[in-house]
């Protein structure tokens, strides 16, 4: 029997995860701790670069030497079959654990390479895989192997995923902005004032300890952002204000109740320029204070947006913190569909499904799926 995983444990997985934003070589070793802590076999994780293919970071833990070839052979013969083909993995919603005896049936794995050449040898029942990223830019996600001497997967097994998925998600957002190869190379504050993102280290109360020098510039322009007196940050947009402001306040409480609050804040900008978008890094995990004043509790990531994020889901993640997988099926709740159809199409159990709306009506406040549905059409207008 598997041990539930503590808080204490929790918060060690998400301190290494932010220890990799700086350091990626620690990505295999975090990966290895999070299987082991979750009961997993192996795991693995990735970042592509599109449209080359280029990988960004990988890394693998739980597969010995001598089974990585026919892991690799299996994959390359029989991943994207087995998860449903390229359509089907684009309904999968981001940050939500999906499990394949789950989203494709039981039988699903019978016959296929993956199963056969690598998966049955190495004793795995199941799979799991959650997308972390996925845009024109780059795509990349984990993949995590269910032992089959653990029986069948449960709900229990994958929830600690869905805690950490968010300090994932934010940890390979921001890697894809910092150049990997300028941070190892110096130190985190030296390596920022290098970058052609803007990134501001702030404390507490949101004043600016360090910004470099794209994010002076943009403070110059007093658009997007600006300096109040004291040197305090101020966003133009007093939504974006109060969730930057949240995000911040709950890195000072612990860097687990960050959650999914300070990814992705969007930002509006002048005159109908490009919009851009912000993200919350904790500076108070494992080795991310190195070289910065001790002043600064997290570091505010400024960056365009990869492609316009659709309304009302931006409205809906900043206003009810809402996850993506929990906006995905608001969404389509909004557009007519029924909870059953929606597991089949987003390939969650039903039961998934209905724990996701049960959170959407407890963080909006609504009791019906029509009072989502005019809510849906209030923020688009």
């Amino acid at each position: 029997m598997h041990r539930p995983l503590s808080p204490e444990k929790l918060s060690h997985l998400i301190g290494l995860v932010y220890d990799c934003v700086i350091d990626p070589r620690g990505w295999q070793a975090a990966m290895d701790s999070l299987r082991q802590h979750l009961g997993f076999a192996t795991a693995e994780i990735a970042v592509l670069r599109l449209p080359d293919g280029e990988p960004l970071m990988a890394a693998i833990a739980g597969i010995p030497p001598e089974w990585m070839q026919p892991f690799q052979q299996a994959r390359a013969a029989g991943a994207m079959d087995v998860w449903g083909g390229p359509e089907r993995i684009q309904q999968y919603p981001l940050a939500e654990p999906i499990v394949l005896s789950q989203a494709m049936g039981r039988n699903s794995f019978s016959g296929n390479p993956l199963n056969e050449q690598f998966a049955k040898p190495f004793g795995l029942s199941d799979l799991v895989s959650m997308a972390l990223v996925r845009d024109a830019d780059g795509i990349g996600g984990i993949g995590l192997g269910w032992p089959q001497a653990r029986g069948d997967i449960t709900d229990d097994d994958i929830a600690p995923l869905r805690l950490l998925a968010p300090h994932l998600r934010r940890a390979v957002t921001i890697l894809r902005l910092l150049d990997v190869q300028r941070l190892a190379a110096s130190t985190f504050a030296q390596a920022l004032d290098t970058l052609a993102s803007a990134v501001l280290l702030v404390d507490g109360a949101l004043g600016i300890v360090h910004a470099n020098a794209a994010a002076e510039a943009l403070l110059a322009e007093h658009d997007a952002l600006h300096e109040k007196a004291g040197r305090q940050l101020q966003l133009a947009s007093a939504a974006a204000q109060t969730a930057l402001g949240d995000a911040v306040a709950r890195v000072v409480a612990g860097g687990a109740a960050l959650g999914q609050r300070g990814l992705g804040i969007p930002l509006a900008r002048k005159n109908g320029a490009a919009p851009l978008v912000a993200h919350v890094l904790p500076l108070q995990a494992g080795e991310l204070r190195n070289g910065i004043s001790q002043r600064a509790v997290a570091a505010v990531f400024i960056a365009d947006a990869a492609a316009p994020a659709p309304m009302p889901a931006q409205a809906l993640a900043l206003l009810y913190d809402l996850t993506p997988a929990e906006v995905r099926v608001f969404e389509l709740i909004a557009h007519g569909h029924v909870p059953g159809e929606i597991a089949t199409r987003l390939g969650l159990a039903p039961s998934t499904i209905k724990t996701h709306l049960l959170r959407v009506f407890d963080k909006t406040g609504c009791r019906r799926q029509a009072e989502l549905v005019r809510l849906a059409a209030s923020l688009s207008a």
